[in-house]
């Protein structure tokens, strides 16, 4: 059996009717995925390791042989991907010889998968890139404990706080706050609170008018395709 009708087999969406073709659904369903639907309510209560392995044993009994990939990936196998993705960058730069440089590396953290990779593929390789990474769940303490069982996994002996920088973002009414705080040895030092009312979106797969012209103006420049799916909500 192919990992990909596998995979597709483990397929969890967490809503309370079916959306048809919404966001990535649409890909899902056109190569054939069968997909579970889970409410966010059980999906809160049970959590996703809990409902995955539920299934997994389902397909277990069914004479099935399923491999579960966890939410985003983020387990420690997942996060080779990210540092080979940090080689094919630094690859990149060297090629251009000085043309291209860069300092900082901004992503958005839902997982944590993708921030233990990049981080510990900029730290090790030549680019010593800053890895900043905006939470839109949970918080900081949260993805920096996730990003260590990661790291930890590869062995890589390094402290996930010394190589990414975590911020969280929330919501007071209709503001929206960044909370930004450093660490020293597990410890917060000072705390900042900034305005950042323009860092949120309408919400997963909702875009405004203006920013599907901003894609499509992107993709016509430059030939890279901007995910117009995930999105803070």
């Amino acid at each position: 059996m192919h990992l990909l009708t596998i995979f597709f087999s483990l397929l969890l969406a967490l809503i309370d009717n079916d959306p048809g073709l919404t966001g990535n659904l649409l890909v899902e369903r056109l190569v054939g995925a069968h997909i579970d639907l889970v409410s966010k309510e059980e999906y809160s209560q049970v959590g996703s390791m809990a409902l995955t392995n539920i299934l997994k044993e389902k397909l277990i009994s069914e004479g099935r042989k399923p491999y579960v990939i966890l939410v985003g990936e983020s387990n420690s196998l997942g996060t080779w991907g990210y540092i080979e993705a940090i080689r094919e960058i630094e690859q990149q730069v060297q090629i251009r010889k000085g043309e291209t440089e860069f300092d900082d590396i901004v992503v958005v953290c839902g997982s944590g998968g993708t921030i233990a990779g990049l981080a510990i593929g900029s730290w090790l390789s030549s680019l010593k890139a800053k890895v900043t990474a905006y939470c839109v769940c949970d918080d900081p303490r949260y993805f920096y404990d996730y990003a260590q069982d990661l790291l930890d996994g590869i062995q890589a002996n390094v402290n996930s706080r010394d190589i990414v920088n975590i911020v969280n973002i929330f919501t007071i009414g209709y503001m929206t706050f960044l909370w930004r705080s450093q660490f020293y040895h597990g410890r917060y030092l000072q705390s900042d609170i900034y305005d950042f009312s323009l860092a949120k979106g309408l919400g997963y797969a909702m875009n405004t008018s203006e920013e599907l012209q901003f894609v499509k103006q992107v993709v016509e420049a430059t030939g890279v395709i901007l995910d117009p799916v995930y999105r803070y909500d």
